[in-house]
């Protein structure tokens, strides 16, 4: 081989996924976030909790479920606290087209 000569090698994570009871070799895609925002909840002590999914990994194994894609996603679910003395925390309210509001006491 000719030392100027460049050579790529692209490395494909696979894995085995059962779908089926057929075993399929599957693809690992990259996935972009896009958007991921904190879904906010009241709780009745008046509390809030937020919570978000942060995918880890995504693998496509070439099949499809009623015409369309069936992915297998890793992930994990973030979780933070609000306390209610917080009161001043910013959160976007829903239909305000991304307007801050203040959580409510």
């Amino acid at each position: 081989m000719d030392e100027n000569t460049e050579t790529t090698v692209e490395v494909i994570k696979t894995k085995k996924l059962t779908i089926n009871n057929a075993v399929l070799d599957a693809r690992m895609v990259e996935a972009e976030e896009v958007k991921n925002e904190w879904a906010t909840f009241k709780l009745s002590n008046g509390d809030y909790i937020q919570l978000k999914v942060a995918i880890t990994e995504v693998f496509d194994p070439g099949v499809k479920n009623d015409g369309e894609p069936a992915y297998h996603v890793k992930h994990t679910v973030l979780f933070r606290t609000i306390p209610r003395e917080m009161g001043q925390v910013i959160v976007r309210k829903p239909g305000a087209a991304g307007a801050p509001a203040q959580l409510p006491r």
